[in-house]
């Protein structure tokens, strides 16, 4: 069997501004195309057998090739001449840009699954992709997974008004994962204008000279790709005729290797650099309760109630790093890794009096007083829940 799969967006923007706007007295206009293309293709072949009347096996196995696309054509141009006609060819000042990426992952994959009896399931999964993101050495990483579910009311004979089903599972999986295109490399960017944050002022070509922009981002050595680790353990269950249902899981993932741009100060002359970065692990339960309270005649009233509780811990950072920062805002609040920590929110607070507790003022200024960097505590909620009802 063989498929083939294309999702597309073509996003086209145009903004027009006549002659006469505020701010933009001579007029301009901002005409922005933007492709994204992903193909997959995939063939695959199975086959399935009974052994005798309880045991029964499924094999798969399977290609896939996945292109991803990225495409943008700008055109910016200022102070129309003719008014009302948003053209190249009607403005002082034009200013294209074009950007493209495009990288290719090629997979193999197969699975195996045993029945028994229809109530004990193994499946065994397995896959191996090769990535054009990653360095030629490292760029195949393998991931298998192996899961069991035992469905102990159809095994035992359980059949009551009481415990109308019942489940048992486990799961062990790996996942691996590639980086963005072009980052192997130190690269330089084609530029079309120098003052292009405050005015279309200086275009390039300049007295018939180009320009470039440098990367501000050191590329890595021996990059390698990302690994998740999950273990799962579950019950599902179904009471009184499939009135109330409970789904309960344990879960604890192991995330390793992941693909970073640590911040490095720019007096190196550059703003990060790629690399991997040690270890975050997640640990939790996810609890789900869907019930069906009240039914007469037409009219039924369903209701589920989830509930999850994660712990989320920094295990260890790159070689040499004892914290670094995941994300900051322009009021100085940052998100940091931490190793034996969740992800830490750090902020400056106010100066304050150690014996009011009133922030201290600046005598001079008049303004509070910033005090020293510290933790706010961690970023992520104790639990998160939902209750959803259908009528």
């Amino acid at each position: 069997m063989g498929r083939v799969g294309i999702d597309l967006e073509d996003d086209k923007r145009l903004i027009e501004n006549s002659k006469g706007t505020a701010q933009r007295i001579n007029g301009n206009y901002d005409s922005d195309n933007i492709l994204r293309q992903e193909l997959t293709t995939d063939i695959i072949s199975s086959y399935t057998r009974d052994i005798n009347s309880d045991l029964s096996f499924n094999v798969l196995a399977g290609f896939q090739y996945n292109e991803r696309l990225f495409q943008r054509q700008r055109i910016q141009g200022t102070s129309l001449l003719i008014p009302e006609l948003f053209s190249p060819a009607n403005s002082e000042q034009t200013v294209a840009i074009r950007d493209f990426s495009q990288q290719r992952l090629f997979g193999v994959y197969g699975s195996a699954e045993l029945i028994y009896q229809n109530w004990l399931t193994f499946t065994a999964t397995a896959r191996n992709d090769w990535s054009s993101t990653l360095p030629t050495g490292s760029n195949s990483y393998f991931y298998p997974s192996v899961s069991v579910a035992f469905v102990f009311t159809d095994a035992f004979n359980i059949a009551n008004n009481i415990l109308s089903y019942g489940k048992l599972r486990a799961s062990f999986a790996q996942v691996g994962n590639d980086t963005g295109p072009y980052q192997l490399n130190f690269n330089f960017f084609p530029v079309t204008t120098a003052t292009g944050q405050y005015g279309l002022n200086v275009n390039f070509p300049f007295n018939g000279r180009l320009a470039y922009r440098a990367s501000t981002q050191i590329p890595p050595t021996n990059l390698l790709p990302e690994q998740q680790t999950s273990y799962e353990f579950g019950l599902e269950t179904q009471l009184f005729d499939g009135k109330i249902g409970l789904d309960v899981a344990y879960f604890n993932n192991q995330n390793e290797n992941q693909i970073l741009a640590l911040p490095i100060p720019q007096t190196t002359g550059f703003a990060s650099r790629l690399t991997n970065v040690g270890r975050v692990d997640q640990e939790g339960i996810e609890i789900s309760i869907d019930a069906t309270p009240l039914e007469i005649g037409d009219f039924t009233w369903n209701t589920v109630v989830n509930f999850s509780h994660v712990e989320s811990t920094v295990v260890e950072l790159a070689e040499g790093l004892d914290r670094t920062l995941i994300a900051s805002a322009f009021n100085s609040v940052q998100v940091v890794a931490v190793p034996g920590k969740e992800f830490q929110l750090f902020a400056i607070p106010f100066a304050r009096d150690s014996a009011t507790g009133r922030p201290l003022i600046d005598p001079n200024t008049g303004r509070r007083i910033p005090g020293t960097a510290k933790t706010m505590g961690t970023v992520l909620p104790d639990f998160t829940a939902g209750w959803i009802n259908n009528f």
